[in-house]
């Protein structure tokens, strides 16, 4: 298994892998999850945030495509909202991206699926440090943002919890501190040993 990080410039000539990542999250999303508002007829969960600076990292085992994360430029938000004002004080003034679409594929177990959540958020959130980032915002389940926090990191909710499909999506930023990202991602590598749950 290795991770593919698909920034805009590799985009073009990564459409097959891209393709499979985009039906992936359909699978996950729509089939699994009950997300019924992102089903398309060709099977594929595609938005507007898959292009332009997203950068997409994929899990591969093989030629297959096992998990999907993408980092989108400013934030995203599923379903809930955020106040501005309290995004502001959350992330001060600094680079903001979101974290979103994190899914690996139903038929992968531990080990594996341990190590496919484990590379996945840690070669986001390094990236994300790379280019500059602070703060991501997103909005995640709330037992997650719980899990987030007792491994070590900022989380601030900057907005009301919203329904969708049986669960609840509370927005947060979570601040980026590149100083203490290796010893949250160690402590990510143990909680991931038996995790059942995967990030937004």
């Amino acid at each position: 298994m290795h991770i593919e990080v698909v920034g805009a410039d590799l985009r073009p000539s990564r459409q097959d892998l891209l393709s499979r990542a985009f039906a992936l999250r359909h699978h996950v999303f729509v089939e699994d999850r009950g997300w019924t508002f992102l089903r398309r007829p060709d099977g594929l969960d595609i938005d507007t945030h898959d292009a332009g600076a997203t950068t997409h990292f994929l899990a591969l085992d093989g030629d297959s495509v096992i998990g999907h994360v993408r980092l989108v430029p400013g934030g995203y938000l599923a379903v809930a909202r955020a106040d501005p004002e309290r995004i502001r004080d959350a992330a001060g003034d600094t680079k903001i991206a979101g974290l979103s679409r994190f899914c690996v594929a139903p038929e992968v177990r531990s080990p594996l699926k341990d190590a496919v959540i484990t590379h996945l958020f840690t070669a986001a959130l390094e990236h994300a440090i790379e280019q500059g980032t602070g703060a991501l915002l997103f909005d995640t389940d709330p037992s997650i943002v719980f899990i987030l926090r007792a491994l070590g990191f900022s989380i601030k909710n900057v907005g009301e919890p919203a329904p969708i499909a049986g669960r609840m999506m509370q927005p947060i930023v979570l601040k980026l501190d590149a100083s203490a990202l290796s010893g949250i991602l160690l402590k990510v590598a143990i909680w991931t040993r038996g995790v059942k749950n995967v990030l937004p």
